[in-house]
């Protein structure tokens, strides 16, 4: 409950203590009347039906690439030499998603969507009377979509998008060692916009690209971390991509090796 809530939280002014839980009861409404809260008291929403969901799911994944002619070398005063081959790397991976819902659609089939509530633009400049004079996660354009319809929705799910797919490539991999009868299908990921109640997953070519994506930068950091000091940096972003280069090691720091296209590089 919201009081179970603020029992836990530090807050310890009066006032401030009574807006936070004014803010929650709020951002509470609004998951229960979006597509999330009716899904899960029953009712259909976009051809599905929730037949069970868990939420704080862990999750393990390893992950294999066998790269081609990959070596390390090491300098002697008769040149370089061949230290070792690498002949596979593996990448591993756990943690825990915030929900998945089990769901089945109108012919039968059985599927598995991960969902991750963000609470982005849920404090400062949050209008809970008047959404139009708020943040622009408050507005929807169509609030009966299940795909972004605002720019702001596109660029939240946009800048989640590869840590939902590697959740959702984590349920695959489950679902694939089950029978083949009792296995369940894949929906491309979703987030719940915790600003609006909106809950906006990938369309299907989102998802197959974001894995696509998702797999060559593991690939290219599996190699990066085994490779010697000379790995290249990776390809330059447009700088409409930023937010990606702000989580890069060849990004971040006194001196910039890579960066959005356009953008110097060098030391800061």
């Amino acid at each position: 409950t919201i009081e179970e809530v603020m029992a836990q939280s530090t807050i310890s002014e009066e006032d401030v203590l009574e807006r936070t839980k004014l803010r929650l009861m709020h951002l509470g409404k609004l998951a229960r009347n979006g597509s999330l809260g009716r899904l899960v008291t029953g009712e259909k929403y976009d051809g599905f039906v929730v037949e069970g969901l868990r939420t704080e799911l862990p999750f393990y994944l390893s992950l294999e690439h066998k790269p081609k002619g990959m070596q390390r070398t090491s300098w002697s005063p008769r040149g370089e030499f061949v230290t070792s081959e690498i002949e596979a790397i593996k990448s591993i991976f756990n943690g825990r998603a915030d929900l998945v819902l089990a769901l089945r659609d109108d012919e039968g089939q059985g599927w598995l969507q991960v969902v991750d509530a963000k609470t982005k633009q849920c404090l400062y400049g949050f209008n809970p009377s008047n959404p139009l004079e708020g943040n622009d996660l408050q507005i929807s354009l169509d609030e009966n979509s299940p795909y972004p319809t605002t720019e702001a929705e596109e660029e939240i799910l946009q800048e989640h998008r590869l840590q939902l797919t590697l959740y959702s490539i984590a349920l695959e991999v489950a679902e694939m060692a089950k029978p083949i009868e009792q296995r369940r299908k894949i929906l491309p990921p979703a987030i719940q916009v915790s600003a609006s109640g909106r809950m906006i997953r990938m369309r299907d070519e989102e998802f197959e690209l974001a894995k696509r994506d998702l797999d060559s930068l593991i690939q290219w950091s599996g190699e990066v971390s085994v490779a010697d000091e000379g790995k290249e940096a990776p390809q330059r972003l447009p700088v409409e991509q930023k937010y990606t280069c702000e989580k890069c090691p060849f990004y971040i720091g006194t001196i910039k090796l890579c960066g959005p296209i356009g953008e110097k590089l060098g030391p800061t």
